[in-house]
């Protein structure tokens, strides 16, 4: 278990980014459960969506429940907005937006 607790942490943001698309490869294979927990790995690479990877993983999050994505997606942009990267904000947005998230965020219109 303490192996796992790690590679949640760290399979892409502790890693180089030509492993990136490996990564996400990776986490495609996971059990529901285990994506879940790596959605935070997975939005850190909307900061750029040509980043390795970007694209793979929204598409993984596409099938993750609005509900589960919600909390990820808030401490996300919260990160993003307290570093004043505007470019992960439009990123995350453009999620929200494409899978029709909206109504999830309706009170979070600050970002």
């Amino acid at each position: 278990m303490k192996h796992k607790e790690k590679l949640v942490d760290s399979l892409i943001t502790k890693s180089s980014k030509d492993q990136w698309h490996n990564a996400v490869k990776i986490i495609g294979k996971l059990d529901y459960s285990d994506q879940v927990q790596m959605v935070p790995q997975m939005l850190f690479l909307l900061q750029d969506v040509n980043w390795p990877g970007a694209v793979e993983a929204t598409k993984i999050m596409e099938s993750i429940t609005p509900e589960e994505l919600k909390p990820h997606i808030i401490r996300a942009l919260v990160e993003a907005n307290e570093e004043n990267d505007t470019i992960w904000i439009a990123w995350i947005k453009e999620f929200i937006e494409k899978n029709i998230l909206l109504e999830q965020f309706e009170d979070y219109n600050t970002f």
